[in-house]
């Protein structure tokens, strides 16, 4: 993994801005090899690769996938019952995404925080458009 996020950052410190094109299949084999982890029950391997999405390389794709990468850490990270480590990734996504609230939702009931649960699913219902779609 330090070798991944090493070239990633030499790539970053380079003029060039990689387009949305090979961003975008970059980002597809790095959620393929997290999704494989995590499948397998390799958690803290899947919360690594997943991570390696919210890299600065990839902001030509814009906030929402570096939103549904750090989703997905959270998710590895509730799977590992580190709730703290979840809880301080969920904070890094947009707050107006009804998937991050669902997210927070299942953050606070395994931390057992009956208020902040009532207060996240408040948000999460005042949202102007709930899909009721999680691309978690």
């Amino acid at each position: 993994m330090a070798d991944v996020e090493n070239s990633f950052t030499e790539i970053s410190k380079t003029d060039i801005e990689i387009t949305k094109v090979p961003a975008t299949a970059c980002l597809t084999l790095i959620w393929q090899y997290g999704d494989r982890h995590y499948h397998a029950g390799r958690w803290s391997v899947a919360a690594d690769w997943f991570l390696c999405g919210t890299h600065s390389i990839f902001k030509s794709l814009g906030s929402v996938s570096s939103s549904k990468c750090l989703r997905k850490t959270a998710l590895c990270y509730l799977q590992c019952k580190e709730y703290a480590r979840a809880a301080t990734i969920i904070r890094r996504c947009h707050s107006n995404e009804a998937t991050t609230h669902y997210v927070k939702l299942l953050i606070s009931v395994h931390q057992g925080l009956k208020m902040k649960l009532s207060n996240v699913f408040m948000k999460w219902w005042q949202l102007p458009v709930l899909t009721g779609r999680c691309f978690c």
